[in-house]
Formats: structure tokens, C-alpha cells, sequence
């Protein structure tokens, strides 16, 4: 595993997740969970999973990469190059070429359990006609930081089985539903 593509919308979805302090530094950067073929952003208030498929060798052990101290990256960009081996990023705009090329660092820490916050919520597949109002709590300004970096249509919200749980959300652009998973924490009242 030495370079990856992130398309632009889910590398500015997983930059605001992830967290922009020192005092959890290893939350500072998108987790490239290889075994698992996944992309998570945390900064434990919300957490946003991208799945990329047969991008990473699956022996190859997960790495943090820090998120550059950079804005959102702007529509004429079309996705990012990140190469591990070389510690750079690449942003390619739409017609191929590359903007410009930064360093990036390796956070040298074990992230987050993120897979804890996966199993405690219900599956996609469940009974589509169950309706069920609950309460819970969260900062909306998380939501749309996320819905508007992915630049989606529609979202989708479902709460965990019990008040206080993880709220999952899934989006649709352009009729398409994605894989990307949006975890929303519950806030204290």
C-alpha cells in the first residue's frame, strides 16, 4: 500500500470528522484500516466510515495520516493522491493534472476503537416499516459540516435500539445511495 484515491467530497467529509486537537493528536487524521478495506474520521462526537474496496493489501498494517492544516478543498479539485511511502499528498483537479503537492506525516498511535461504535448499531436491513420515535440528542452542526463536504441529497437517520445510542445515517446523491456511514454521538443534556 503506497498511494490511495479519495475522491474530494469524501476526503472533505472524513477532514471534518476528524478531531483538531492536541489532546487526542492520534484522532487528527483519517485511520487507513487496511485488513478492512475502510477509511474512518473521528473525533469522537461523530464518525464517518468510507469503504474502499480492494484499495489497500489486506496484510498491510492500518496507518494513521494527519489531516494537512488546509480549508476544505474547492470543487475544481476532483480527488487527492495520498502516498504513504513518499508522505506526500497530491491534489489532481478534473482534468487530470495535478494542483499542487504537500507533505503529510504519520500519526504514530493506535486509534480509536472504531468498530465498538459500528456493532452497537441497528443493520440497514432491518424491518424497513418499523416506526419508532425516539429521542436523542446531537449537535446538528456535525451533520452538516459532513452532508455538506459529501454534497449529498438526502440522509437517512436511524437510532440505536435504546435512548443515549449512536445514531447512523446513510446518504443518497443523485438517486444513488452511498456506502459511506455517518455515526452521530448522543449528547449530555
Amino acid at each position: 500500500m503506497t498511494t490511495i484515491t479519495i475522491e474530494r467530497r469524501d476526503y472533505n467529509a472524513l477532514r471534518a470528522c476528524a478531531a483538531v486537537n492536541e489532546v487526542r493528536y492520534y484522532l487528527n487524521g483519517i485511520y487507513l484500516d487496511c485488513p478492512n478495506q475502510m477509511l474512518v474520521a473521528t473525533n469522537g462526537h461523530h464518525m464517518l466510515t468510507v469503504p474502499m474496496a480492494n484499495v489497500f493489501p489486506t496484510d498491510a498494517p492500518p496507518c494513521i495520516v494527519a489531516i494537512p492544516k488546509m480549508a476544505k478543498l474547492p470543487k475544481k479539485i476532483d480527488h487527492v493522491r495520498l502516498n504513504v511511502a513518499t508522505r506526500t499528498m497530491e491534489t489532481i483537479d478534473k482534468g487530470g493534472a495535478i494542483f499542487f503537492t504537500q507533505p503529510i506525516e504519520l500519526i504514530d498511535a493506535k486509534y480509536a476503537e472504531w468498530q465498538y461504535v459500528v456493532r452497537k448499531v441497528p443493520s440497514w436491513h432491518a424491518d424497513a416499516t418499523e416506526t419508532r420515535v425516539a429521542s436523542v440528542p446531537f449537535n446538528p452542526i456535525y451533520l452538516a459540516a459532513v452532508t455538506s463536504a459529501l454534497e449529498v441529497d438526502i440522509v437517512d437517520m436511524r437510532p440505536g435500539p435504546s435512548r443515549g445510542d449512536v445514531i447512523v445515517a446513510r446518504f443518497t446523491r443523485d438517486d444513488t445511495v452511498l456506502d459511506a456511514r455517518y455515526y452521530l454521538m448522543p449528547m449530555r443534556l
